[in-house]
């Protein structure tokens, strides 16, 4: 009896299959991306604390350097590979020109930025140039600056075409600025709130 009722069901599916077949779909795709080598980006300083500030401390008509640290930046990859790192301002919105801002007053303007200025970049001990790109590797320039949504890169000297490298070291002083005190209404304490992510990217 059993036998005969799974033979019937199986006429029945293969009787039906054409009209099925026939009726509306949909596709699952299932992508990614498999990288000949890993990269694992680290800061040898991940916080800068530059303390409590006076408002009478602050320039009147224009920025005020806060502070000024050296951090270095490593990419460290278990084999040699074309990358890219993307800054991406946590704070987006509220920088000024192409620093990573530092938060809103109450009144919405900026409280100021900070800005890493690159000194030095080596890839695999040996000194290479800063490239960035504006337009997600499309083209490639020199720079001088790590700024917000800009990829950022090296190659080798008097060249802007990024390189493959194992251990890339990028050698950074941010500087960090208060806007202007004449632009800057307190009512209370204010908070300097700045943060930024380095996303690695493979080429």
């Amino acid at each position: 009896m059993k036998k005969y009722f799974a033979a019937l069901t199986t006429t029945a599916l293969i009787s039906v299959a054409p009209f099925a077949l026939a009726g509306p779909s949909t596709d699952l795709t299932v992508r990614g991306v498999i990288t000949p080598a890993a990269c694992t980006p680290t800061l040898s300083q991940a916080l800068i604390d530059v303390g409590s500030i006076s408002y009478q401390q602050l320039e009147q008509e224009r920025n005020t350097l806060v502070d000024s640290t050296d951090i270095t930046l490593t990419m460290d990859c278990d084999g040699s590979i074309g990358f890219a790192i993307n800054a991406i301002d946590n704070r987006s919105g509220t920088g000024i020109m192409d620093g990573f801002g530092l938060g809103l007053t109450s009144e919405d303007k900026p409280v100021g930025f900070f800005s890493p200025a690159i000194q030095k970049v080596t890839a695999d001990m040996v000194e290479v140039d800063p490239v960035e790109s504006n337009d997600k590797g499309g083209t490639w320039a020199k720079t001088d600056l790590v700024k917000a949504g800009y990829w950022l890169s090296a190659a080798t000297t008097g060249s802007t075409a990024p390189i493959d490298a194992k251990v890339v070291t990028v050698d950074l002083k941010v500087d960090t600025y208060i806007v202007r005190a004449d632009q800057l209404k307190l009512d209370g304490d204010l908070a300097i709130d700045g943060s930024a992510t380095f996303e690695v990217l493979y080429l």
